[in-house]
Protein backbone atom coordinates (compact mmCIF):
# COMPACT_ATOMS: atom_id res chain seq x y z
CA UNK A 1 0.00 0.00 0.00
CA UNK A 2 0.70 3.22 -0.39
CA UNK A 3 2.90 5.53 2.81
CA UNK A 4 -0.19 6.96 4.93
CA UNK A 5 0.24 10.79 5.88
CA UNK A 6 -0.42 9.49 9.37
CA UNK A 7 -0.42 5.91 10.99
CA UNK A 8 -0.13 4.81 14.64
CA UNK A 9 0.97 1.66 16.57
CA UNK A 10 -0.72 0.47 19.44
CA UNK A 11 1.32 -1.20 22.27
CA UNK A 12 0.46 -0.69 25.41
CA UNK A 13 2.23 -2.78 27.36
CA UNK A 14 4.64 -3.66 30.20
CA UNK A 15 9.25 -2.27 29.07
CA UNK A 16 9.90 -5.70 27.83
CA UNK A 17 7.36 -6.12 25.40
CA UNK A 18 7.88 -2.07 24.42
CA UNK A 19 11.41 -3.58 23.85
CA UNK A 20 10.53 -6.61 21.66
CA UNK A 21 8.06 -4.22 19.55
CA UNK A 22 11.19 -1.63 19.08
CA UNK A 23 12.65 -3.01 15.53
CA UNK A 24 9.12 -3.15 13.90
CA UNK A 25 8.55 -0.22 14.56
CA UNK A 26 11.42 1.18 13.65
CA UNK A 27 11.21 -0.32 10.26
CA UNK A 28 7.74 1.12 9.62
CA UNK A 29 9.45 4.40 10.66
CA UNK A 30 11.99 3.73 7.72
CA UNK A 31 9.34 1.79 5.40
CA UNK A 32 7.39 5.17 5.35
CA UNK A 33 9.97 8.09 6.24
CA UNK A 34 7.13 11.12 5.33
CA UNK A 35 4.56 9.69 7.66
CA UNK A 36 3.94 11.00 11.00
CA UNK A 37 4.47 7.66 13.43
CA UNK A 38 3.21 7.52 16.43
CA UNK A 39 3.46 5.08 19.03
CA UNK A 40 0.82 4.91 21.56
CA UNK A 41 2.76 3.41 24.76
CA UNK A 42 2.18 2.34 28.50
CA UNK A 43 3.65 4.58 30.81
CA UNK A 44 6.52 2.22 31.59
CA UNK A 45 7.10 1.32 28.13
CA UNK A 46 6.82 4.88 26.80
CA UNK A 47 11.05 5.91 26.42
CA UNK A 48 11.69 2.57 24.14
CA UNK A 49 10.16 4.70 21.29
CA UNK A 50 11.34 8.08 22.40
CA UNK A 51 13.61 8.16 19.58
CA UNK A 52 11.97 6.91 16.52
CA UNK A 53 8.63 8.15 16.75
CA UNK A 54 5.95 10.64 18.29
CA UNK A 55 4.75 9.28 21.59
CA UNK A 56 1.39 9.10 23.51
CA UNK A 57 0.78 7.84 26.64
CA UNK A 58 -2.22 5.74 27.69
CA UNK A 59 -5.81 5.38 26.20
CA UNK A 60 -7.93 8.31 27.16
CA UNK A 61 -10.16 9.46 24.45
CA UNK A 62 -7.60 7.69 22.15
CA UNK A 63 -9.93 7.00 19.01
CA UNK A 64 -11.18 11.00 19.34
CA UNK A 65 -7.16 11.51 19.27
CA UNK A 66 -6.76 9.23 16.40
CA UNK A 67 -9.61 10.96 14.36
CA UNK A 68 -8.65 14.59 15.37
CA UNK A 69 -5.07 14.00 13.87
CA UNK A 70 -6.40 12.08 10.56
CA UNK A 71 -4.50 8.86 11.10
CA UNK A 72 -5.32 6.62 8.20
CA UNK A 73 -3.26 3.57 9.09
CA UNK A 74 -3.81 2.17 13.19
CA UNK A 75 -1.72 -1.53 13.74
CA UNK A 76 -2.30 -2.56 17.28
CA UNK A 77 0.49 -4.60 18.69
CA UNK A 78 -1.38 -5.08 21.63
CA UNK A 79 -4.03 -7.34 22.14
CA UNK A 80 -5.73 -5.58 25.41
CA UNK A 81 -9.50 -4.90 24.57
CA UNK A 82 -8.97 -0.93 25.07
CA UNK A 83 -6.51 -0.24 22.83
CA UNK A 84 -8.89 -2.91 20.08
CA UNK A 85 -11.79 -0.23 20.70
CA UNK A 86 -10.30 2.78 19.91
CA UNK A 87 -8.49 1.02 16.59
CA UNK A 88 -12.00 0.13 15.70
CA UNK A 89 -13.52 3.82 16.38
CA UNK A 90 -10.25 5.62 15.39
CA UNK A 91 -11.57 6.32 11.59
CA UNK A 92 -8.97 4.92 10.19
CA UNK A 93 -9.51 3.18 6.95
CA UNK A 94 -6.74 0.22 7.90
CA UNK A 95 -6.89 -1.46 11.18
CA UNK A 96 -4.54 -4.08 11.60
CA UNK A 97 -4.03 -6.40 14.89
CA UNK A 98 -4.24 -10.18 15.64
CA UNK A 99 -6.71 -12.75 15.43
CA UNK A 100 -6.98 -15.78 18.08
CA UNK A 101 -9.18 -17.55 16.13
CA UNK A 102 -11.16 -20.60 17.47
CA UNK A 103 -8.59 -20.29 20.91
CA UNK A 104 -11.27 -16.96 21.50
CA UNK A 105 -14.06 -17.55 19.09
CA UNK A 106 -16.01 -14.58 20.68
CA UNK A 107 -13.28 -11.74 20.46
CA UNK A 108 -12.18 -13.35 16.62
CA UNK A 109 -15.90 -13.02 15.64
CA UNK A 110 -15.97 -8.92 17.18
CA UNK A 111 -12.32 -8.30 15.66
CA UNK A 112 -13.69 -9.00 12.19
CA UNK A 113 -15.62 -5.81 11.95
CA UNK A 114 -12.85 -3.85 14.27
CA UNK A 115 -9.67 -4.89 12.32
CA UNK A 116 -9.78 -4.57 8.36
CA UNK A 117 -6.82 -6.70 8.50
CA UNK A 118 -6.50 -9.63 10.51
CA UNK A 119 -3.26 -11.97 11.40
CA UNK A 120 -4.04 -14.95 12.49
CA UNK A 121 -2.17 -15.93 16.30
CA UNK A 122 -4.01 -18.31 18.02
CA UNK A 123 -3.69 -17.65 22.27
CA UNK A 124 -2.91 -21.29 23.15
CA UNK A 125 0.61 -22.31 23.97
CA UNK A 126 -0.13 -26.14 22.22
CA UNK A 127 -0.91 -24.18 18.78
CA UNK A 128 2.34 -22.11 18.86
CA UNK A 129 3.22 -20.84 15.63
CA UNK A 130 7.05 -21.03 16.50
CA UNK A 131 8.18 -17.70 16.26
CA UNK A 132 9.77 -15.13 19.05
CA UNK A 133 7.89 -12.34 19.85
CA UNK A 134 10.15 -9.92 17.77
CA UNK A 135 9.16 -11.97 14.30
CA UNK A 136 5.48 -11.72 15.40
CA UNK A 137 5.20 -8.05 15.19
CA UNK A 138 6.77 -8.33 11.81
CA UNK A 139 3.82 -10.29 10.80
CA UNK A 140 1.33 -7.01 10.91
CA UNK A 141 3.80 -5.15 9.17
CA UNK A 142 3.67 -7.97 6.43
CA UNK A 143 0.14 -7.43 6.36
CA UNK A 144 0.51 -3.85 4.98
CA UNK A 145 2.41 -5.57 1.74
CA UNK A 146 5.68 -4.52 3.37
CA UNK A 147 8.94 -6.54 2.83
CA UNK A 148 9.95 -8.56 6.16
CA UNK A 149 13.56 -8.50 7.05
CA UNK A 150 15.04 -12.82 7.56
CA UNK A 151 15.65 -12.41 10.74
CA UNK A 152 14.58 -9.50 12.21
CA UNK A 153 17.65 -6.59 13.86
CA UNK A 154 18.53 -7.16 16.91
CA UNK A 155 16.96 -5.02 19.96
CA UNK A 156 19.03 -1.51 19.94
CA UNK A 157 18.47 0.75 22.95
CA UNK A 158 21.41 3.98 23.39
CA UNK A 159 21.41 5.70 26.52
CA UNK A 160 21.89 9.38 26.30
CA UNK A 161 25.40 11.16 27.29
CA UNK A 162 24.16 11.96 30.36
CA UNK A 163 23.01 8.22 31.36
CA UNK A 164 26.29 6.97 30.54
CA UNK A 165 28.39 9.21 32.15
CA UNK A 166 25.90 8.42 35.56
CA UNK A 167 26.56 4.69 34.75
CA UNK A 168 30.47 5.18 34.43
CA UNK A 169 30.52 6.91 38.05
CA UNK A 170 28.54 3.98 39.57
CA UNK A 171 30.86 1.29 38.00
CA UNK A 172 33.81 3.74 38.42
CA UNK A 173 33.84 1.67 42.35
CA UNK A 174 34.46 -1.51 40.48
CA UNK A 175 37.75 -3.28 39.45
CA UNK A 176 36.20 -4.38 36.35
CA UNK A 177 33.12 -4.71 35.02
CA UNK A 178 30.63 -6.27 37.24
CA UNK A 179 28.27 -9.39 36.77
CA UNK A 180 24.32 -7.78 37.63
CA UNK A 181 21.68 -9.60 39.38
CA UNK A 182 18.08 -8.47 39.15
CA UNK A 183 16.59 -8.52 42.18
CA UNK A 184 12.77 -8.82 41.65
CA UNK A 185 10.10 -10.66 43.53
CA UNK A 186 9.79 -13.30 40.85
CA UNK A 187 12.76 -15.37 42.18
CA UNK A 188 10.33 -16.43 44.37
CA UNK A 189 7.58 -17.86 41.81
CA UNK A 190 6.82 -21.47 42.20
CA UNK A 191 7.06 -21.51 45.75
CA UNK A 192 11.02 -20.70 45.78
CA UNK A 193 12.81 -19.26 48.69
CA UNK A 194 14.11 -15.58 48.65
CA UNK A 195 17.30 -17.08 49.99
CA UNK A 196 17.74 -18.12 45.74
CA UNK A 197 18.94 -15.03 45.09
CA UNK A 198 21.31 -14.98 47.90
CA UNK A 199 22.80 -19.04 46.99
CA UNK A 200 23.65 -16.99 43.65
CA UNK A 201 24.97 -13.97 45.03
CA UNK A 202 27.25 -16.08 47.35
CA UNK A 203 28.75 -18.24 44.46
CA UNK A 204 29.23 -15.49 41.85
CA UNK A 205 33.16 -14.78 41.56
CA UNK A 206 34.68 -11.67 41.01
CA UNK A 207 32.60 -7.73 41.17
CA UNK A 208 28.59 -8.43 41.02
CA UNK A 209 25.92 -5.64 41.50
CA UNK A 210 22.47 -5.60 42.67
CA UNK A 211 20.08 -3.76 40.16
CA UNK A 212 16.32 -3.52 41.02
CA UNK A 213 13.58 -1.14 40.10
CA UNK A 214 12.03 1.27 42.52
CA UNK A 215 9.18 -0.81 43.61
CA UNK A 216 11.23 -3.29 44.98
CA UNK A 217 13.66 -1.24 46.87
CA UNK A 218 11.78 -0.84 50.24
CA UNK A 219 12.68 -4.87 50.37
CA UNK A 220 15.83 -5.50 47.78
CA UNK A 221 18.12 -2.02 49.41
CA UNK A 222 17.95 -3.73 53.10
CA UNK A 223 18.87 -7.14 51.75
CA UNK A 224 21.83 -5.73 49.63
CA UNK A 225 23.24 -3.49 52.44
CA UNK A 226 23.15 -6.05 54.83
CA UNK A 227 25.12 -8.08 52.39
CA UNK A 228 27.85 -5.80 51.56
CA UNK A 229 27.06 -5.44 47.77
CA UNK A 230 27.11 -2.33 45.20
CA UNK A 231 23.42 -1.55 43.83
CA UNK A 232 21.61 0.23 41.87
CA UNK A 233 18.22 1.43 41.58
CA UNK A 234 17.44 3.54 38.52
CA UNK A 235 13.89 4.70 38.03
CA UNK A 236 14.93 5.86 34.67
CA UNK A 237 15.25 3.48 31.39
CA UNK A 238 18.43 5.45 30.15
CA UNK A 239 20.40 5.05 33.00
CA UNK A 240 19.06 1.15 33.38
CA UNK A 241 20.38 0.37 30.17
CA UNK A 242 23.57 2.57 30.93
CA UNK A 243 24.29 0.67 33.43
CA UNK A 244 23.90 -2.73 32.02
CA UNK A 245 25.76 -1.97 29.36
CA UNK A 246 28.89 -1.82 31.49
CA UNK A 247 28.18 -5.36 33.04
CA UNK A 248 29.85 -8.40 31.75
CA UNK A 249 26.54 -10.16 32.09
CA UNK A 250 22.97 -9.94 33.49
CA UNK A 251 21.49 -13.16 35.72
CA UNK A 252 17.63 -12.21 35.85
CA UNK A 253 14.37 -14.52 35.96
CA UNK A 254 12.97 -13.73 32.80
CA UNK A 255 10.99 -10.30 32.00
CA UNK A 256 11.92 -7.07 30.74
CA UNK A 257 15.40 -6.86 32.26
CA UNK A 258 16.58 -9.65 30.06
CA UNK A 259 15.53 -7.73 27.09
CA UNK A 260 17.30 -4.30 28.17
CA UNK A 261 20.37 -6.12 28.61
CA UNK A 262 19.50 -7.45 25.06
CA UNK A 263 18.90 -4.20 23.37
CA UNK A 264 22.14 -2.74 25.12
CA UNK A 265 24.24 -6.12 24.39
CA UNK A 266 25.23 -7.24 27.47
CA UNK A 267 24.93 -11.30 27.75
CA UNK A 268 22.23 -12.80 29.72
CA UNK A 269 21.25 -15.90 31.68
CA UNK A 270 17.63 -16.07 31.73
CA UNK A 271 15.87 -18.12 34.15
CA UNK A 272 12.68 -19.76 32.81
CA UNK A 273 10.05 -22.19 34.05
CA UNK A 274 10.26 -25.89 32.94
CA UNK A 275 6.42 -25.71 32.43
CA UNK A 276 5.44 -25.04 29.15
CA UNK A 277 9.48 -23.93 28.20
CA UNK A 278 9.16 -25.10 24.37
CA UNK A 279 6.51 -22.78 23.98
CA UNK A 280 7.89 -19.53 26.21
CA UNK A 281 11.47 -19.87 25.71
CA UNK A 282 10.84 -19.91 22.01
CA UNK A 283 8.91 -16.89 22.51
CA UNK A 284 10.82 -14.72 24.61
CA UNK A 285 14.19 -15.82 25.05
CA UNK A 286 16.72 -12.69 24.70
CA UNK A 287 16.53 -11.47 20.76
CA UNK A 288 19.89 -12.01 19.20
CA UNK A 289 22.03 -11.66 22.08
CA UNK A 290 24.47 -14.15 23.91
CA UNK A 291 22.76 -15.90 26.09
CA UNK A 292 22.14 -19.18 28.32
CA UNK A 293 18.73 -20.76 29.14
CA UNK A 294 18.46 -22.30 32.92
CA UNK A 295 15.06 -24.11 33.72
CA UNK A 296 13.31 -24.75 37.09
CA UNK A 297 10.50 -26.70 38.17
CA UNK A 298 8.42 -25.93 41.38
CA UNK A 299 10.17 -25.73 44.41
CA UNK A 300 11.34 -28.90 46.51
CA UNK A 301 13.32 -28.71 49.38
CA UNK A 302 16.98 -27.67 49.05
CA UNK A 303 16.94 -27.59 45.23
CA UNK A 304 17.82 -23.15 45.70
CA UNK A 305 21.44 -24.53 45.88
CA UNK A 306 21.53 -26.84 42.66
CA UNK A 307 19.82 -23.95 40.89
CA UNK A 308 22.18 -21.70 42.29
CA UNK A 309 25.28 -23.64 40.89
CA UNK A 310 23.70 -24.07 37.39
CA UNK A 311 22.80 -20.12 36.85
CA UNK A 312 26.32 -19.43 38.23
CA UNK A 313 27.94 -22.10 36.31
CA UNK A 314 25.91 -20.71 33.00
CA UNK A 315 27.12 -17.12 33.82
CA UNK A 316 31.20 -18.58 33.93
CA UNK A 317 30.65 -20.27 30.50
CA UNK A 318 28.82 -17.37 29.14
CA UNK A 319 31.62 -14.62 30.01
CA UNK A 320 34.32 -17.27 28.94
CA UNK A 321 32.80 -17.65 25.70
CA UNK A 322 32.11 -13.94 25.26
CA UNK A 323 35.89 -13.33 26.43
CA UNK A 324 36.89 -15.73 23.35
CA UNK A 325 34.97 -14.41 20.67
Amino acid sequence: MRAPSCAAILRLDALGDSLLALPAVEALGRAWPQTRLVVVASTVGYPVFAGCAEVWVGTEDLARRLQEIGCEVVLSFTEKRPALQAAARSGASVRVGFDPGRTQPLKSLWLRTALTHRVPWPNCPDRDPGMHEVERFFLLLGALGLDLPHPPPPLRFTPGEEDRAWARDFLASFDSPPVAVQWMPRWTAGGWPETLVGEVVDRLGGPKAVLFAPPDQPRAEPWARQRGLEWSCTPELGRYAAVLSGCRALITPDGGAAHVAAAVGTPVVDLFFQRHSAHTVRRWHPWRVEHRIVLRGDYVAGAEKDLAERLVASVEELCRSNSAS
